[in-house]
């Protein structure tokens, strides 16, 4: 019986761990976002200040056209937008990606369709 509920608990302490570990992410910092774009790869910095699962991206270039935006982190699923002023208007860029430590990765949905990008930490 004791044998039993050893094997149990352990199971159900190792079912719980990777739970556990994926809420433990935090974006917080200064990171080099690198996107791809038809006229090759273009690199944006951006701080991101996460307070529970909510976060703030700020770009730390080009704030004249990238306004500050918001999203969230749901384990270790990322999500932000932008609004993008140009000569063609302004645009709402939508990040969606997956932490991995001091890296991430995903795509990014504009007016223009799909692209990908990459993220490091500074």
């Amino acid at each position: 019986m004791i044998t039993r509920c050893i094997v149990i608990f352990s199971l159900f302490a190792a079912l719980l761990t990777p739970m556990v570990a994926a809420d433990d992410v935090d974006v917080s910092g200064d990171w080099v976002l690198t996107l791809d774009t038809p006229r090759g790869p273009r690199t944006q910095g951006v701080r991101f200040v996460q307070e529970g699962n909510g976060i703030t991206a700020t770009p730390l270039e080009n704030a004249d056209t990238i306004s500050e935006g918001s999203g969230t982190i749901d384990g270790n699923k990322i999500t932000w937008s932008w609004s993008v002023v140009s000569p063609r208007g302004t645009s709402t860029v939508t990040f969606v990606g997956t932490v991995s430590g001091d890296t991430m990765s995903g795509s990014r949905n504009r007016n223009r369709g799909q692209a990908a990008w990459t993220a490091k930490r500074q």
